[in-house]
C-alpha cells in the first residue's frame, strides 16, 4: 500500500512545512480546528491544498476547499461536491478514500504516494505525486476535517491538457 502514517514516507519540502505548521497548531491532546488555519502564514502552500469533511460513521469525504493547482492538474474544481462523485485520475484510484479513512480511523496525520496519468502524443506516463492528510477538529458531531496537501514536484513545461482528468460519475 502507498500510504503510510510515518512523515519519512514522503519527501516533499511543502508536505513538511504543511505538518510542522499543523503540530505548531496542535494543543496537547488535540487537533486544530480549521479557525485555527491562518492562511497567510501558508500563502505559499495554498494551491496545493484541499479541505475536506469527513463522516465519521459512513467515511464519506466531501470536499470543502480545493487549491488552484489541485484544480489544474485535476482539470476539475471538486470544490462542494463528495470524492464518491468522481473517477479519480491517479494510478491508484482509490488511495483517496484510503487515506482519509486512515485518518478517520487513526487520528493521525497520513502519508501517501500516487501517480497522474499523462499523454503526450501517443505515449502516455505517470506524472509523480505525493500528499500528506492531517486531521482538523470540527464542533459538528460525527464530523472532522481534514486538510491536505497535494505535491507534484516542480512541474515545468507540462500540457495541462495533456493531464487525464477526473471525471464525475
Amino acid at each position: 500500500m502507498n500510504l503510510s502514517n510515518e512523515s519519512s514516507f514522503v519527501s516533499s519540502e511543502r508536505i513538511g512545512r504543511l505538518r510542522g505548521y499543523w503540530e505548531s497548531l496542535c494543543a496537547p491532546g488535540a487537533w486544530p480546528t480549521r479557525g485555527d488555519l491562518d492562511p497567510a502564514e501558508i500563502k505559499d502552500l495554498l494551491p496545493y491544498i484541499v479541505i475536506s469533511e469527513i463522516e465519521l460513521e459512513t467515511g464519506r469525504v466531501f470536499y470543502r476547499l480545493v487549491g488552484t493547482k489541485i484544480v489544474q492538474v485535476s482539470r476539475i474544481d471538486f470544490t462542494g461536491h463528495w470524492l464518491d462523485e468522481f473517477d479519480m485520475a491517479a494510478s491508484e484510484p482509490s488511495i483517496w478514500q484510503k487515506g482519509y479513512d486512515l485518518v478517520r480511523t487513526t487520528g493521525s496525520p497520513v502519508y501517501g504516494k500516487t501517480h497522474v496519468p499523462l499523454r503526450d502524443n501517443d505515449v502516455e506516463f505517470m506524472l509523480p505525486e505525493e500528499f500528506g492528510m492531517f486531521p482538523l477538529s470540527v464542533a459538528r458531531e460525527g464530523y472532522m476535517q481534514c486538510i491536505a496537501l497535494e505535491d507534484f514536484g516542480e512541474i515545468r513545461h507540462i500540457n495541462y491538457d495533456a493531464l487525464k482528468p477526473m471525471r464525475q460519475r
